[in-house]
């Protein structure tokens, strides 16, 4: 098993869980969140989405800029201080909320998303930071990744396939290491108070933490492994009695081994899509043909009604409902070698 490191910038990995569970959950919601490009596409974009980005993720992208900005902030070039400080933080989320304020429907929604996120991360600070009833430093410390600190860290792993060259990649939010050299991934989570026990749940066979314990055994083989964090801040309770969780996850060898083959599989089937969409100029035709993409209850309101649900209903006008209400993705490219 090969691997490559790659730093990089919030949102996302680039073939991560999420890419390879929409194959599974719907291949016509895989192949336009992903793939599809339109004639008016910039050159480095692939696939679309929805112009406005519903205000759950808005909250979480900027809570996570801002918990990214706090790790970063004690570390004083070579080592984590535990000198944590909110007031770069804070910024982060106003700037990350200025450069999307597009993605707002309204400029006061846009202003009580700010305010939440900013509450959230004072309240994380107060809790975790210097002098908190929990704080993180010294018992664990950001680690140092050739000198730079392990915040948004994407690693990959290569699935040693015949054909495709396809990697499986995850985006750690921080790797901290406690007293006794142990690593520990941590990934930061928004939720809703109803929603909490569901999500601790479902992290216990959950492809994104089984990417990342496989990622963190891969990479960094003469350190042990304690387990990834899954940190759940409370929304609704932001204002009132704040809400934290943190519980801890591991994989076995054999759930590890299960998940890979389950990925291979996966990437086989993108292969096979991607080989039949070259062999005709309109892929979007060829897509509707060749894609398993019934529509049902499940896969289209599992989590949700799905970004493309007005597409599917209507799919004589559905390109130019794609062209006309959705913008392409622009991703920054992923790890370079693996």
């Amino acid at each position: 098993m090969t691997h490559s490191f790659s730093p990089r910038p919030a949102g996302g990995s680039a073939r991560g869980w999420s890419y390879y569970s929409a194959l599974s959950n719907c291949e016509l919601q895989w192949f336009l969140k992903y793939l599809y490009r339109s004639k008016e596409a910039p050159p480095k974009s692939t696939g679309m989405e929805a112009r406005f980005t519903p205000r759950h993720l808005l909250v979480g992208s900027l809570f996570h800029i801002g918990a990214e900005t706090w790790y970063r902030s004690s570390w004083d070039g070579s080592q984590d201080t535990g000198a944590y400080n909110l007031d770069p933080a804070i910024d982060a989320i106003h700037t990350l909320a200025t450069e999307r304020e597009a993605e707002w429907s309204s400029p006061n929604e846009r202003l009580d998303d700010i305010a939440l996120a900013s509450s959230l991360m004072t309240h994380y600070g107060q809790r975790f930071g210097p002098n908190g009833p929990e704080q993180d430093y010294p018992n664990y410390r950001v680690f140092n990744f050739n000198g730079l600190p392990a915040v948004e860290l994407e690693l990959g792993i290569d699935l040693e396939m015949a054909t495709g060259g396809e990697v499986f990649t995850s985006k750690l939010d921080v790797i901290l290491m406690d007293n006794n050299g142990v690593l520990w991934g941590m990934e930061h989570k928004t939720s809703a108070a109803r929603r909490v026990h569901s999500q601790l749940q479902k992290f216990n066979m959950d492809g994104q933490v089984t990417g990342q314990y496989t990622n963190l055994l891969s990479h960094f083989p003469s350190h042990q492994i304690g387990g990834v964090i899954i940190n759940i801040v409370v929304k609704d309770a932001a204002k009132t009695k704040p809400s934290f969780h943190r519980r801890i996850y591991t994989r076995t060898e054999p759930q590890i081994q299960q998940f890979l083959d389950s990925v291979r599989i996966k990437s086989a089937r993108i292969n096979q899509i991607k080989d039949g969409l070259t062999k005709t100029p309109d892929q979007w035709d060829t897509a509707l043909t060749i894609l398993d993409c019934t529509p049902n209850a499940e896969r289209c309101y599992g989590m949700g009604k799905c970004d493309f649900f007005e597409i599917c209903l209507d799919r004589e006008v559905g390109r130019r409902i794609l062209d006309t209400s959705f913008i392409p993705r622009v991703r920054v490219d992923g790890p370079t070698a693996v």
